[in-house]
C-alpha cells in the first residue's frame, strides 16, 4: 500500500514462503475511513487487515472465488459475493466493528 499524499511504499504483502503455489489477490475493498481493509485471493481466503499498517485482524476461508465484498453500514457485518453468484454475509465481532471506526483492531471473524 503507499502513502495517499507522497505515493511512498507504507508497506507490502508478502505471501507465505510455506505456500507451493502463491495465491494471486484478486479483490481488495478499503472502508469509507480507510482504516481496515478486505481482501480476496485465488485460494478462496479472505483477509481483513489494518490499511495503514497492513497487520491481520482475521483470515477466512470461504468455498468459492469471492469477486465481490462491502462493510455494512454499521460496520457488524461483511457481505461477500462468489462466483457462483451466492451472497455471504459474515457477522463480525465487536473488536472489528471498532475497527472500522478507528478504535480497538484485536479480532477474528465469528
Amino acid at each position: 500500500m503507499r502513502d495517499t499524499l507522497n505515493f511512498d511504499v507504507v508497506w507490502e504483502k508478502h505471501p507465505d514462503p510455506k505456500l507451493k503455489v502463491k495465491p494471486d489477490q484478486m479483490k481488495v475493498f478499503l472502508d469509507d475511513n480507510g482504516e481496515v481493509a478486505v481482501s480476496s485471493n485465488t485460494a478462496k481466503q479472505l483477509t481483513i487487515f489494518e490499511a495503514k499498517t497492513g497487520k491481520v485482524l482475521c483470515k477466512a476461508t470461504c468455498g468459492e472465488l469471492i469477486t465481490g465484498m462491502c462493510f455494512s453500514e454499521n460496520g457488524k457485518h461483511l457481505i461477500t459475493t462468489s462466483s457462483t453468484g451466492v451472497i455471504y454475509i459474515w457477522s463480525l465481532i465487536p473488536s472489528i466493528t471498532k475497527a472500522l471506526r478507528g478504535k480497538n483492531t484485536e479480532g477474528i471473524l465469528s
